[in-house]
């Protein structure tokens, strides 16, 4: 195919339009004819066929601890990092109706205290200084921890990991600072037309179930609550099941 171009366009959009063109015929005639055989027309989208594609998962080594703790594994050697998540039952849906707001109060004060043998800030400076990512929060269904380190970094990560699970420090001054964070978003829900239509959604949908509460608390609740409270409900949840 040949493409005859006045040698007097030579700028302008004319120019512009005709090197599109033929940047276009010569995509069209680059095409094989073998891939063009193979295009099959149909009448619906439903009538497309595809060639079935191979998946193969990848399978988690699990393993049983004597303490009772399932441990899943999966190993990847692709990026010199190490990922690691516990899950506890001790979401809302573990609280008595005078509980509500504990599950998450108790989680988010887990990474938010630090521990007994390592204050928060000196947590945060260390887990900063290597570019790791230590966290903890709660679901209406589970709390749960993760970590992100680097792989030359995870006998430090994995210290902090357990540590904020097994011996978390509750200091008073992080729990004040929490339970004032909490109660400003609580506030704030009032203002939010759609949190308000969630929440009462919620309500009329489970009733007095767990899941038709806000895992928030209330302000009542929230107010109620005391480090006696903390160290209980983490004495009675956080163990291996």
């Amino acid at each position: 195919m040949l493409l005859n171009l006045d040698s007097s366009v030579k700028s302008g959009p004319n120019r512009l339009v005709l090197a599109g063109i033929s940047s276009l015929l010569i995509l069209i005639v680059s095409i094989p004819w073998s891939v063009a055989q193979e295009w099959t027309r149909v009448e619906r989208p439903s009538e497309l066929e595809f060639p079935a594609q191979e998946f193969h998962p990848p399978k988690p080594e699990r393993r049983e601890l004597p303490n009772g703790m399932v441990v899943y594994m999966l190993p990847d050697s692709s990026i010199p990092q190490v990922r690691a998540y516990a899950r506890i039952k001790a979401g809302s849906i573990h609280e008595k109706p005078e509980e509500v707001g504990l599950a998450s109060l108790t989680a988010s004060l887990l990474r938010l205290g630090g521990s007994e043998s390592v204050s928060a800030d000196e947590m945060n400076d260390q887990l900063e200084f290597v570019g790791a990512s230590l966290e903890s929060g709660s679901t209406r269904d589970y709390a749960s921890v993760s970590l992100r380190v680097l792989s030359k970094d995870k006998e430090m990560g994995f210290e902090y990991f357990a540590d904020i699970l097994r011996h978390p420090a509750f200091p008073q001054d992080k729990i004040d600072q929490r339970k004032g964070e909490v109660s400003e978003k609580l506030r704030r829900q009032l203002d939010d037309p759609m949190e308000i239509t969630r929440n009462e959604f919620r309500e009329m949908l489970y009733g007095d179930h767990p899941y038709g509460r806000n895992p928030d608390g209330t302000q009542e609740s929230l107010a109620s609550f005391t480090r006696e409270d903390l160290v209980r409900w983490h004495e009675e949840t956080y163990h291996p099941n």
